[in-house]
């Protein structure tokens, strides 16, 4: 549950009145299928919109704290009834205060909005996982103000046409295991390269590693799997990362995490998630999200022979 929000901060407010709507403006983000409007002063006051591919952030930021007021995530409809289909779990989001804005185009949008809360400390509480108690009274007094204005752009929110952006893994500098350095250009001598992120922590990245370990040993010369540690940084202890690959018998390249590999990193809401690239590091079809090695095998073989 935590990854679910904690990913949304990865990552990662008006003083009187909110200005009349011919001064507002408006935020488009055609990528991700939705559209806002904040108050023309949202800046002077604190708050500013971030959206990435998935998510929508109005956030809150003054000397103390940078943090997020309303939080939408996108996610396509097929892993969200996956993970959320269970009508238990997904009273417990009801519960908490999550709202489902509504599906377009395969994909669900749900949200947590502070101005729902009666309580602000119970947003912080209960969505972030923040003890607002900790906030010094000027910062709590800045947020209680800047609720109204949350409120006022949560009722702006709308769904526009995706427009789908090209998605490339930029330029990177890391290392992987053994220290060596490793930059984008490992991507140019194959036609097809498959990265799977993952975490020391995730049980189902573990699992799968035997018959990852396994398919990499019978891939064609033209694809590469390579592995992305998403818990384990340049500079950081490897021990554990070491462990489990030598355990599951893992011998394709495994990168540390660095500030390159960050965008990458933030659009993986989960892990595994598993993403394939060609030669100039574009991303090909779409992710997989989860432990899904046939998945893995079957997007290789449609791609090699399109």
């Amino acid at each position: 549950m935590k990854k679910l929000l904690s990913v949304m901060l990865a990552l990662v407010l008006c003083l009187g009145a909110v200005p009349a709507l011919a001064e507002d403006t408006l935020y488009s983000f055609p990528a991700l299928g939705m559209e806002i409007t904040l108050p023309e002063n949202a800046k002077d006051i604190g708050l500013d919109v971030i959206a990435q591919e998935n998510l929508l952030n109005l956030t809150f930021q003054n000397d103390e704290v940078f943090t997020a007021l309303l939080l939408v995530e996108r996610m396509d409809t097929e892993t969200y009834n996956l993970y959320f289909g269970d009508e238990t779990l997904a009273q417990q989001l009801r519960d908490m205060g999550m709202r489902i804005l509504g599906r377009q185009e395969g994909y669900t949008y749900y949200a947590f909005f502070a101005s729902d809360f009666e309580n602000t400390a119970d947003y912080f509480t209960n969505v972030l996982g923040v003890d607002y108690s900790l906030y010094s009274a000027d910062t709590k007094a800045q947020i209680e103000k800047a609720i109204p204005a949350v409120k006022a752009a949560s009722e702006t929110l709308s769904f526009i046409p995706i427009v789908p952006e090209e998605k490339k893994v930029g330029a990177f500098t890391t290392t992987d295991l053994e220290g060596n350095e490793v930059t984008e250009d490992i991507f140019r001598g194959y036609d097809l390269t498959v990265i799977n992120v993952w975490g020391t922590f995730c049980g189902p990245c573990i699992g799968e590693m035997p018959e990852l370990a396994a398919w990499h040993k019978a891939l064609p010369e033209n694809v590469q799997l390579i592995g992305v540690i998403s818990d384990v940084s340049v500079g950081g202890n490897t021990d554990t990362a070491r462990g489990i690959l030598e355990e599951t018998g893992v011998e394709f390249v495994n990168l540390l995490t660095s500030e390159g590999l960050y965008p990458l990193l933030n659009m993986s809401q989960y892990v595994p998630t598993t993403y394939f690239v060609d030669r100039e590091g574009k991303m090909v079809g779409d992710a997989i999200v989860g432990a899904n090695v046939d998945g893995y095998k079957q997007f290789v073989e449609d791609y090699l022979n399109e």
